[in-house]
């Protein structure tokens, strides 16, 4: 008699989901194995990451399992964002994992996480508030989201992503981290984390119903920093010792002014002592001041 044989456990996939087991009477089946794949595994390498699930009631390192003596060897990482400056576990920002957060993780081994935290609501927006200045967040779902259909809850209005661009709310694009060094992104996708500038105290709304990530948003980078309009831009890279700064854009745009708006997007804090950190530096730009990754101008 032939079965098929499927297996479950929370918190892990199988792999293959199921197999064909032949089963004779008085006779033991032998070999019908599965590999049973965790909910998701961490890089060991610094990364930025995010969890699409809450796990609000419990200590990072515990759902983490890691060892007591490396929570305070400095082996393993895990850095928040608040008040415009970096938190660490177990300070209270890096103390545990929330969804809609972004943290910095780094650990000598992959880390494996099997426990399912509480989910979001899957019907219903859900609002990531953003302070003035630089953002940590994550994608709270499980399927990835077009960064460019989020909405902004600005003073009471709600708008389009562009229109919150356009009126200078946010800033154009994302920044999401890679090799150690910070790359130009416009999708959430789930397990990663984000930087987000935002130019005023803003919610921001990611609708899981229409805002998932298709086919059609994939568009290279190199055409979405010119947001649109008819122009060029160059990729201007930098490596020293090992360590790359990849993702620097300079160009121009029919759209573009050679001003602050929608076509410069402003580069993250630095994180750690090691890393290449390329900028086109704007210090006359009043309350917009700083190092900027992406400097379209006038066509």
């Amino acid at each position: 008699v032939t079965y098929t044989v499927t297996v479950s456990a929370k918190g892990f996939t199988p792999i293959p989901t199921s197999r064909q087991a032949a089963v004779q009477t008085g006779v033991e089946t032998k070999n019908v194995n599965f590999q049973m794949d965790p909910l998701h595994t961490f890089s060991s390498m610094l990364s930025l990451v995010s969890v699409p699930y809450d796990y609000a009631s419990v200590d990072a390192a515990d759902l983490l399992s890691i060892p007591a003596a490396d929570r305070t060897n400095g082996a393993f990482l895990l850095a928040g964002w608040d008040l415009q400056k970096y938190q660490y576990y177990p300070q209270t920002v890096a103390k545990t994992l929330q969804m809609g957060r972004g943290y910095f993780m780094a650990y000598k081994t992959n880390i494996p996480l099997s426990t399912e935290g509480v989910s979001a609501d899957t019907t219903r927006p859900f609002d990531i508030p953003l302070t003035i200045g630089w953002n940590l967040i994550g994608n709270p779902f499980t399927t990835d989201m077009d960064w460019t259909k989020v909405m902004v809850l600005d003073g009471g209005a709600l708008k389009s992503f562009a229109d919150a661009v356009a009126s200078g709310a946010i800033s154009s694009a994302l920044y999401s981290f890679s090799g150690g060094g910070y790359i130009l992104d416009y999708k959430l996708a789930t397990w990663r984390g984000y930087w987000v500038r935002a130019y005023r105290n803003v919610v921001l709304k990611i609708d899981p119903v229409n805002g998932r990530y298709g086919r059609a948003a994939r568009v290279a980078t190199s055409r979405a920093v010119l947001r649109g309009s008819n122009g060029w831009s160059v990729n201007l890279r930098a490596e020293a010792g090992g360590l790359a700064d990849a993702d620097n854009r300079f160009g121009v745009a029919s759209g573009a002014s050679n001003g602050f708006d929608g076509y410069k997007v402003e580069k993250p804090p630095i994180f750690g002592d090691r890393y290449v950190y390329l900028t086109f530096d704007h210090s006359d730009w009043g309350d917009k001041s700083g190092g900027y990754g992406v400097d379209v101008r006038a066509a």
